[in-house]
């Protein structure tokens, strides 16, 4: 009997296992069929940003009020179409109004199936760069104004 109990917890456990790793390993790649789409336009109801895909791998790079600033926030006032180019798209949002003083960016690397943003706020002493599974890093005072967008991902965003 024990040699069963025991079998059968291996067996569960395995699964659970199993399961985490393919859990781990999902592909951000359905995200590019959102290139070129203005991110008020809907697909089978949801947007661009209320897409469970995109906010559920978002969560591992923001915390939680960034999160809230960008998918509550500046995702619902302005945004701009996803772009990609090769395996990194690359979205905009900010606040109404004031776009060049307040506003994130987001990139999302289809290769290694990670997410990271730039967060500038004119009224921060410093701005941020979020990446997966990273406590947040300063990156100097209008540090996501230093290059163009694409070339601001390959700035911070170390291997």
């Amino acid at each position: 009997m024990y040699r069963i109990v025991t079998l059968l917890c291996l067996m569960v456990m395995g699964c659970g296992a199993a399961s985490f790793a393919a859990e781990e390993a999902m592909s951000l790649a359905p995200l590019k069929e959102w290139v070129g789409v203005f991110s008020f336009e809907s697909k089978d109801g949801k947007s661009f940003w209320t897409a469970p895909l995109l906010q559920k791998e978002a969560h591992k790079a923001l915390d939680q009020a960034h999160f809230d600033g960008l998918f509550n926030g500046y995702a619902k006032q302005i945004t701009t179409p996803l772009e990609q180019k090769g395996d990194i798209l690359f979205a905009f949002a900010c606040k109404e109004h004031a776009c060049s003083s307040d506003n994130a960016r987001l990139y999302i690397n289809l290769k290694k199936n990670t997410i990271s943003a730039c967060w500038h706020g004119e009224k921060l002493p410093s701005d941020l760069w979020f990446s997966f599974d990273k406590k947040p890093e300063e990156i100097g005072k209008d540090g996501c104004l230093k290059a163009s967008d694409f070339d601001l991902y390959g700035l911070y965003e170390k291997e």
